[in-house]
């Protein structure tokens, strides 16, 4: 209990609080990933931006058209873009 109690004071202390911790190592969240960033990333990992309508914007990745839309991503919708890019979220952070 007080190793428990170490980590997550030592965390606060560099203001992690709120990031991921995965097997001993901190990641960053996939929360409040904004549409800008997510495209950006999908960019980076080999896809190609096409023509969005509305507020979409639409990236061509290994054959899927991930249509990515405006504001900040729901989890849910952000894992299930993520596994149709056939990459890992540790992947996708790194770009991000």
């Amino acid at each position: 209990m007080r190793r428990i109690h170490g980590l997550f004071s030592a965390a606060s202390q560099l203001g992690l609080i709120g990031l991921g911790w995965v097997q001993g190592v901190i990641l960053v969240s996939l929360r409040k990933i904004r549409q800008e960033d997510a495209v950006k990333a999908f960019v980076r990992l080999g896809g190609e931006e096409r023509r969005g309508k509305g507020s979409h914007r639409v990236v061509n990745l290994k054959g899927y058209n991930l249509s990515v839309p405006a504001g900040v991503l729901k989890i849910g919708l952000l894992k299930h873009l993520i596994r149709l890019a056939d990459v890992t979220e540790r992947e996708f952070l790194n770009k991000v």
